[in-house]
């Protein structure tokens, strides 16, 4: 009885013909950390949400969970980042080119991969940030996203470089 309703639900969201004000994306990411002491990337899956407020401005926010590959290394380090995100796109909200502001709140675990210690947390950080990327409408309900991004660690001399793509549906 429960999947009639939510397919239901569905077709309704499917069929409503508003312009879609809101619109919520997954895909892969990957954050390369540069600065003095290393240089991890990180692999892994965001999701984000996003919602239009002005006629070119959205606002939304990611979170990214990733690990370093521990191929050569002592350490494998995981991350999860949250990224609350104001965006101004140039022709209209939710659609085409945008430059973005963001802060971001994140924490890593550590790993000793030589011994067969768990994870030890080792550090959180925050810092600001901007973005820039496409959001190319494939159809009335869903898209497809592009963003680059750069951060800074407040207290520390690491800079976070990201690279997203997302697949998402709007209503």
């Amino acid at each position: 009885m429960y999947k009639f309703f939510y397919l239901s639900l569905l077709f309704i969201l499917m069929m409503y013909n508003a312009p879609a004000q809101t619109a919520i994306r997954a895909g892969a990411a990957t954050v390369l950390i540069l600065g003095p002491y290393e240089d991890w990337s990180h692999f892994g899956a965001n999701v984000s949400m996003e919602k239009a407020i002005k006629r070119r401005l959205s606002l939304g926010g990611t979170i990214m969970v990733g690990k370093s590959p521990a191929k050569s290394d002592f350490y494998q380090k995981r991350l999860v980042e949250i990224c609350p995100e104001l965006r101004f796109y140039f022709r209209e909200s939710m659609n085409g080119l945008y430059a973005g502001v963001f802060a971001m709140a994140g924490i890593e675990d550590w790993k000793n991969i030589t011994q067969s210690t768990g994870y030890v947390n080792e550090s959180i950080y925050v810092g600001p940030g901007i973005s820039v990327g496409y959001v190319k409408q494939l159809s009335d309900y869903f898209d497809l996203a592009f963003q680059l991004n750069g951060a800074a660690h407040l207290g520390e001399s690491y800079f976070p470089v990201g690279a997203a793509i997302q697949i998402g549906i709007r209503f």
